[in-house]
């Protein structure tokens, strides 16, 4: 079938309505650990009137069959991007992708001026959705994953290896251990960059998780020596929408480069996992860079199952001045 592309328009919003709210549905379907905020149509209309742009996909018969929002964000880290979020997107069943490439033309190309990156959230379980993204030159960037706590490793420990919960006095120690992350992503293959800036306001944050009183963050010893780290934090809010009941992130975690594959960030996990069950939490979520091996080896042994990925597309700047914004 073909479709006729067309700005997204007041008129539209009943039958984008029905198709939002079909496809929140079907992710939570998907992964019972999002909010059941997903089944409830009145977050669908919220994000309809909350002032967004795109294109519709248009049936021969008038109809809305398929929609694509999308909107510009500025941001010194990641640079200047075009993002459509995971509910701002469906497509027909069946529709490849020249059908999606209709929309995607008309959704972000008005706002590419001095914007070239772009980015789209695509749930996991939609592999059609991931091919017709791949076909337009997206690459798989960042995974987001959940896994069931009860499920999880939790009496894991390697001799000669101390853990215990960051407390105050452990600031110096947290800073030190800050740049870990960044430091190993800037690193073949990821090549992800970090400013200066970055990394000064991160060490800031890091020496404030020895008083954070929110969740917790352990540390790995071997003797004085500092292994590693990692930092469990409630989920305030649901990276879609809203409150996840016992839900926490494992939202940083790090091991010093010797001591990578000795079971360092496995103690920290089953400590971790140990820690939030007795606190009363149920599912736990995390995210890594797809291109870095060693976490996506790392968490996908664990017990993370993807929900959500992150695509993106970078391409020449010297393109950029044929679009008008």
């Amino acid at each position: 079938m073909r479709y006729r592309i067309e700005p997204y328009e007041p008129r539209h919003f009943g039958p984008a309505l029905e198709l939002m709210t079909k496809t929140r549905r079907r992710r939570r379907q998907a992964c019972p650990a999002l909010p059941p905020g997903l089944d409830d149509a009145s977050t669908s209309r919220r994000i309809l009137e909350g002032g967004i742009s795109g294109s519709v996909a248009v049936t021969p018969k008038g109809g809305v069959a398929g929609f694509l929002f999308a909107e510009r964000i500025e941001d010194p880290l990641w640079g200047n991007s075009v993002i459509a979020g995971v509910d701002r997107c469906t497509l027909p069943p069946g529709a490849g992708t020249a059908a999606l490439a209709g929309l995607y033309a008309a959704s972000f190309a008005p706002k590419t001026t001095a914007a070239p990156v772009h980015k789209v959230y695509c749930p996991a379980y939609d592999g059609a959705m991931l091919r017709n993204w791949f076909g337009l030159g997206f690459g798989m960037e960042q995974v987001y994953a959940w896994s069931p706590l009860a499920e999880m490793e939790r009496d894991f420990a390697t001799e000669g290896m101390a853990i215990r919960r960051a407390k105050k006095g452990d600031e110096d120690t947290l800073a030190g251990l800050s740049p870990l992350i960044a430091l190993s992503q800037a690193e073949a293959p990821v090549w992800a960059g970090a400013p200066p800036t970055y990394l000064a306001g991160l060490r800031e944050g890091f020496r404030e998780l020895a008083a954070d009183k929110r969740g917790y963050a352990l540390l790995a010893f071997r003797g004085r020596k500092a292994l590693g780290y990692q930092a469990w934090l409630p989920v305030a809010a649901n990276p879609i929408d809203g409150p996840a009941e016992g839900a926490i992130e494992l939202s940083v975690a790090g091991t010093v480069p010797d001591e990578r594959g000795t079971g360092v960030g496995r103690a920290l996990t089953s400590r971790g996992v140990v820690e939030a069950l007795s606190r009363g939490y149920s599912v736990c979520f995390t995210d890594w860079r797809s291109a870095n091996f060693l976490s996506s080896s790392f968490w996908t042994a664990r017990g993370f199952r993807p929900y959500l990925y992150r695509l993106a597309r970078r391409f020449d700047p010297a393109a950029v001045p044929t679009f008008h914004a």
